[in-house]
């Protein structure tokens, strides 16, 4: 996965600290505007690995995010990490 340059990531983690119900159209096109297509599997994994486990009361907002992000190529990426996350849980049981 090739993560951002660290000023670019700091960024797109000042936005994800941020996000509201209220502000989300404007966040989503913020990220949108500043993130390449090449850093999208490490904005799925920053998304699905460190937000969605540790704040899953914030699972709503995040979701309403990329869907304002409206990106194909991202949610077949978000997709395949949940699936891939999923049956790495079952199987450790």
């Amino acid at each position: 996965i090739s993560e951002p340059p660290k000023k670019l990531k700091e960024k797109v983690l000042f936005i994800m600290n941020n996000l509201t119900v209220d502000n989300l159209t404007a966040k989503a096109e913020s990220i949108k505007s500043v993130l390449s297509d090449e850093h999208f599997p490490w904005f799925v994994e920053c998304i699905l690995l460190e937000r969605v486990l540790r704040e899953n009361n914030l699972l709503t907002i995040f979701w309403d995010l990329i869907k304002k992000m409206d990106c194909d190529e991202l949610l077949d990426l978000i997709t395949i990490c949940s699936v891939r996350k999923a049956r790495g849980f079952i199987q450790a049981y």
